[in-house]
């Protein structure tokens, strides 16, 4: 990504504009001028939904809460930052078991959001590792579920693995979730996901 600025003036502090400095007065800037057109950034497209699970989550049984947010967990903390920009890949594999408002909000940038800005993930990237999840259950306590709500805690041990298999540490975090569904006899969906 390429941020360009320019400075058109400078405020002081009685809230005076003062012009630029003089482009002739700066060291190495003879013979440049500032564009005519004002200059865009492109944003990065925003990362895609998966529109189907892995094959390994074909026969989920969705009337099961706990089965959904395991198996969203293990989806959204399955990290390959060789392949993946950021972490938000990861988690947009989980869109067919997430509620649309979740899947929306994910797709929106959002600085701070995912992993790829992080020296961390590229030094992953580079080294070929993988993050692979462990889900247990959690161990506080969490309000009644409902027909239509049902509330989890779990702990995500991520192993950092090489690609020789080898696990060269882990990343610990508890996760809260909220799983949703319009009625009773109807399928489970992540709504929202709290990390510790």
């Amino acid at each position: 990504m390429l941020a360009v600025g320019l400075t058109a003036g400078c405020a002081t502090r009685s809230g005076e504009t003062t012009a630029p400095p003089s482009t002739s007065a700066l060291p190495g800037a003879q013979g440049w001028s500032p564009p005519t057109a004002p200059v865009s950034v492109t944003p990065s497209p925003a990362p895609a939904a998966a529109a189907v699970l892995p094959p390994q989550y074909a026969g989920l049984d969705r009337s099961d809460p706990d089965a959904v947010a395991r198996a969203v967990l293990t989806l959204w903390f399955t990290w390959d930052p060789a392949i993946d920009t950021d972490s938000t890949v990861a988690q947009l594999r989980a869109a067919p078991l997430l509620t649309a408002a979740l899947t929306n909000k994910l797709r929106i940038p959002v600085d701070g959001q995912g992993q790829g800005g992080d020296l961390q993930w590229h030094d992953w990237a580079a080294a070929g590792m993988r993050l692979v999840p462990t889900i247990s259950p959690g161990v506080e306590p969490v309000p009644l579920s409902t027909d239509t709500a049902a509330y989890r805690q779990f702990v995500v041990d991520q192993a950092i693995t090489g690609p020789d298999g080898r696990v060269s540490g882990t990343q610990h975090q508890v996760v809260d979730v909220v799983l949703t569904r319009p009625d009773a006899g109807s399928g489970w969906a992540l709504a929202q996901v709290d990390q510790q």
